[in-house]
């Protein structure tokens, strides 16, 4: 098209302009000049337009409209201020500039999990703006709606990533780079990706150790969490022709490392299967079976040690429990015997719960007598003796009177009133009773048995004879064992007339 003045000005374009003019009438030319003029001679310098109608122009690379401008002369619709109507769709040049967007790249995501992914972008121009804010937008491939990632401002070109989390495992998604500035948002190409299947954790068996008759320490190790943020850790158990496990307590791990545990209550000399155990919320992993083997059971240890304190009739025997075995208590005691006989005598038993050394005293025994005896354990499945010694008793001794007296503590009457004080004491430790006698050579007037017994005793005696004054009486006192053996004393008073 030639722009000269006669064209412009030709009788057949103003006529063209004036029948369009008529047929838009003031409406049309009013809804297409929406903002004031400004006067402009000959070509604009808006840039390149594209006119429709008198004075409208839209800019060529924007979205939002720009002022019109009413021109004077050869201007934009026709010769003079509107003179011609509506024109053809022109362009004419200006010295505006072209605003230019950012451009954006969507590029391959990588670190895919079954619950995460890192996305890649690239800001290959950020165009006119000052600053651009890229981010992504990433969906589940069947779903509509877009989920958008925290945006970043941008003042360069330059690559971008985002880590997402908590997704879908072994699950489709899609995915763009997105970049914004204040005035359009550019998406880069849309691309997908799947997320992994799940990863449960991995355990191993380790062999058993610490195996006794009742208890055994379980090994085994985490060797990765998986997934999941944390595992719970434990043991199943069971003997070797047993269809039911038995658990331990389960232990939470957030790291992968060993794992351990004691178990007791076993039987022993028993076969035992073993597995150690991971459980998430999502699924439960069990290890290799491994079998150990309960040792036999273990009896307590004991020693028969030698006597002492030994008299015609008693003896203190000694033992000692060096162990208590795999029991939680042992019954101790001792057997005798007369040497070369085949009938034991059991002291009683004692209980104890930790190793050491015991003693029983022993009586009743016959004086210059050997005898055999032992140091015993029970527990609930066996009985252990210790060693068989051998000790004999003392000659047979009698008991002895270590004080003796007698007071006459009478008033001034007829009557006669004695107190008697005495001690006695035995080495064999078996007093059985003392006893006072008063005579006066014809009759006997008071008699008093005591009983006693261990090693010493004393006591006090007080006789009462009614009129019995002026007389010589004999006051006899004896002691007794419990072997029958015998000492006495006597003492002589005389009292006077009253």
């Amino acid at each position: 098209m030639n722009n000269s003045k006669s064209d412009w000005d030709s009788p057949s374009f103003r006529g063209r302009a004036d029948n369009r003019s008529s047929r838009l009438g003031n409406s049309e030319t009013d809804r297409y000049d929406t903002h004031s003029a400004a006067p402009n001679r000959g070509f604009g310098r808006r840039g390149y337009l594209t006119l429709l109608g008198i004075g409208v122009a839209t800019p060529l690379i924007s979205s939002r409209p720009v002022r019109a401008e009413t021109t004077q002369g050869y201007g934009v619709g026709g010769y003079g201020l509107g003179e011609y109507g509506v024109g053809e769709s022109i362009q004419i040049p200006g010295d505006d500039k072209e605003v230019t967007p950012p451009s954006v790249t969507t590029v391959s995501a990588d670190a895919i999990t079954s619950s995460s992914v890192t996305l890649n972008g690239e800001l290959t121009s950020a165009g006119d703006a000052e600053s651009t804010l890229v981010s992504f937008e990433y969906r589940e491939t069947d779903i509509e709606e877009w989920t958008q990632t925290e945006a970043e401002p941008r003042t360069d070109a330059g690559t971008f990533t985002q880590t997402i989390s908590e997704l879908s495992p072994s699950t489709a998604h899609s995915y763009r780079a997105v970049a914004e500035t204040d005035d359009e948002i550019v998406v880069g190409d849309t691309l997908t990706f799947s997320t992994d299947d799940p990863h449960p954790p991995s355990i191993s068996t380790v062999s058993a150790e610490e195996i006794t008759s009742s208890s055994v320490t379980l090994n085994g190790e985490l060797t990765s969490t998986g997934d999941a943020e944390s595992t719970l850790v434990s043991f199943e158990y069971q003997e070797t022709d047993s269809e039911q496990w038995t658990q331990t307590e389960a232990e939470r791990r957030t790291e992968q490392g060993p794992v351990t545990q004691t178990v007791s209550g076993l039987s022993p000399s028993t076969s035992y299967d073993y597995r150690i155990v991971a459980e998430t919320d999502d699924e439960t992993v069990v290890g290799d079976t491994l079998t150990f083997n309960t040792e036999d059971p273990m009896p307590p240890s004991i020693a028969t040690i030698s006597a002492d304190e030994m008299t015609s009739s008693s003896a203190t025997l000694n033992g000692d429990l060096s162990s208590t075995g795999d029991t939680e208590s042992t019954l101790v005691s001792f057997e005798y015997r007369v040497a070369d006989t085949e009938r034991w005598n059991q002291t009683n038993a004692e209980t104890r719960t930790e190793s050491g050394p015991f003693t029983q005293t022993v009586s009743g025994l016959s004086p210059s007598t050997s005898y055999d005896y032992r140091a015993v354990a029970n527990t609930d499945d066996q009985t252990v003796v210790g060693d068989t010694l051998t000790f004999d008793t003392l000659p047979p001794s009698s008991p002895s009177i270590d004080q003796f007296s007698v007071t006459d503590v009478s008033s001034p009457n007829p009557h006669v009133d004695l107190t008697i004080d005495w001690q006695v004491s035995d080495a064999d430790g078996d007093l059985e009773t003392v006893t006072v006698v008063v005579t006066d050579y014809q009759r006997t007037h008071r008699w008093e048995q005591v009983s006693v017994a261990g090693e010493s005793a004393s006591g006090t005696e007080r006789m009462w004879i009614r009129h019995g004054s002026d007389r010589t009486y004999v006051v006899t006192l004896s002691v007794t064992d419990a072997e029958g053996n015998q000492t006495w004393l006597k003492q002589q008073l005389e009292t006077s007339r009253r």
